[in-house]
């Protein structure tokens, strides 16, 4: 705003206090991510389901030893629920038909799909595995989730051991069934014969005693020999002897067919039993092989997250450097400005932007392996997350830090002392004024605030300094963040200072660590110098006008 025209600038001061938002705003946002990757690295203890605790796949239902072992128990059902419908001469050749019939439902197309069918279910399980692991990262950590990986391999290592000893029974197992079955299929020839033998024997004395019957009652008859005589009663007595030695084999012969019935059930079960063998055996191969490959999935997945630890390491590590640096320029600032901050505003400041941050999905950027983190998409958030820190202002602090209006114009005076002295230019007095006819310096204070038509602040500093023999001018700040307040000191005319170039080329220095916000002061434009006649006929002097 225009003021009174001196000849020209003596010298000027600056002091000013500034809060600085964009190295809080960059420093906060890196804690808040530092804080969140760490917490993703803590060593806690795995809380994770054990490997028997784990969802299994759901394969459409379909288990392929109660599939196969179905198919292959209703081709021996039959023969197992009746083995007298068979006559005996053909049962064994039917127990080999059927025994072929079953190694066919084991051939080599349902062994691939059945090897098929434990590949995918081995891969769904470590998909879900998968699941289980982010979740796992996501609440508890990426060193927990690395842990608890090797325990499931180590579990699955161990139980293809327990399986391959379970195995390895296998083999003695198959060896007795095929004893068994071979003991079983002697005795049941060793059966049909006798049973044939068995046969011929009572067909003979059946047609021996009928024989002698005949010719004993022909005899009788053409003797005229009465059956109830002596000797007719003789006659039948051996006759009576005859026939139950005679029917001594056909008692034989129905204990032998019980005993066929026995032997012909025992022969069909141990073909039951070790065609079920074979296919259980099978079954176990493919079991044993399963954790093997789990294991390799899971071999997989711990590298990858192994991979993402350490990644999120050297983000840590890159995170912790940057945040060292910025937090050692925190109070850097020119001689003239303080830094106005205090720990409760900034513990406060961080707390309201970690409110806002996205926490669990920066957690679950980092447990989930699908895509990797976002780092610059982060720093975004983070910084967005503390953007409200633009808004904050000086003249706002000062009011917090002194909420009584005799302290802060206490503070705002040790502002004023470094910017003009404790009395107004009390440093130039010693100056010969000759070169000014005399007159004394003229000393003025510019108060630069945000707002100078709403800022109560600048109001409480012109009613407390107004009358002090200062001019005090409120103008606007180049800098929203910051109270300015400039001390200028006018006097003689350029010409009659005595090593301008030295104080033109200092305020240059000064211009370029301070901003521009000086800039009308020292060098005003064009528009605001004007020339008028010097009083001694000298070139004319340039005026200013603030």
């Amino acid at each position: 705003m225009p003021t009174e025209t001196f000849d020209h600038l003596i010298t000027f001061g600056i002091a000013g206090v500034q809060v600085p938002a964009r190295k809080l705003e960059a420093l906060l946002a890196t804690r808040a991510q530092l804080e969140v990757l760490e917490s993703a690295l803590d060593e806690a203890e795995p809380v994770g389901p054990s490997l028997a605790e784990t969802r299994e796949p759901d394969l459409g239902k379909i288990n392929y030893a109660d599939t196969v072992r179905g198919e292959v128990l209703s081709l021996w059902q039959p023969l197992v629920e009746n083995p007298d419908a068979i006559p005996p001469t053909q049962l064994l050749a039917r127990l080999d038909t059927t025994w072929t019939a079953a190694e066919q439902k084991l051939g080599d197309a349902v062994q691939t799909r059945a090897a098929q069918l434990f590949t995918d279910r081995a891969q769904r399980k470590a998909e879900l595995l998968a699941a289980d692991a982010t979740r796992l990262a996501t609440e508890q950590g990426l060193p927990a989730t690395v842990r608890w990986l090797e325990t499931l391999k180590a579990a699955c290592t161990a139980t293809r051991q327990r399986l391959g000893r379970d195995l390895a029974t296998y083999a003695g197992r198959t060896q007795r069934h095929q004893e068994a079955l071979g003991q079983r299929k002697e005795d049941w020839l060793t059966l049909l014969s006798s049973e044939a033998e068995e046969v011929g024997e009572v067909a003979r004395r059946f047609l021996l005693l009928a024989g002698s019957v005949l010719l004993a009652g022909v005899a009788l008859w053409l003797l005229d020999i009465p059956a109830t005589s002596l000797v007719g009663l003789v006659t039948l007595v051996v006759f009576v002897l005859l026939a139950l030695r005679t029917a001594r084999p056909l008692w034989r012969r129905l204990r032998l067919t019980r005993r066929t019935t026995v032997i012909a059930a025992a022969l069909v079960m141990a073909y039951r039993t070790a065609s079920l063998r074979n296919l259980d055996e099978m079954a176990k191969r493919l079991e044993v092989d399963y954790p093997e490959t789990l294991r390799q999935h899971l071999e997989q997945l711990q590298t990858a997250y192994e991979a993402r630890l350490a990644r999120t390491e050297a983000r840590c590590t890159e995170l912790s450097g940057r945040r060292e640096a910025l937090q050692a320029t925190l109070f850097e600032a020119p001689p003239t400005i303080r830094v106005l901050l205090h720990e409760a505003m900034l513990t406060a400041w961080y707390r309201q932007g970690m409110a806002q941050v996205p926490r669990r999905e920066w957690r679950q950027q980092l447990a989930g392996l699908q895509a990797a983190p976002a780092w610059d998409a982060m720093e975004r958030d983070a910084r967005q997350a503390f953007a409200f820190l633009r808004a904050v202002r000086a003249e706002a602090e000062i009011s917090r830090l002194y909420p009584q209006k005799a302290d802060r114009l206490l503070f705002l005076q040790n502002l004023r002392d470094a910017a003009i002295g404790p009395t107004p230019g009390e440093a130039f007095l010693a100056l010969d004024f000759a070169a000014n006819a005399g007159k004394p310096p003229q000393v003025h204070l510019l108060v630069e605030v945000e707002d100078p038509q709403t800022s109560a602040l600048a109001q409480e500093i012109l009613q407390a300094w107004g009358g002090a023999g200062v001019g005090v001018t409120i103008d606007q700040a180049a800098d929203p963040t910051a109270l300015t307040l400039i001390g200028l000191v006018y006097g003689y005319a350029l010409e009659a200072q005595k090593g301008w170039e030295d104080i033109e080329a200092a305020f240059a220095t000064v211009q370029a660590r301070e901003g521009q916000s000086i800039y009308p002061v020292l060098f005003p434009p064009p528009a605001a110098t004007h020339e008028r006649p010097a009083p001694d006929g000298r070139e004319p002097a340039r005026e200013e006008t603030l």
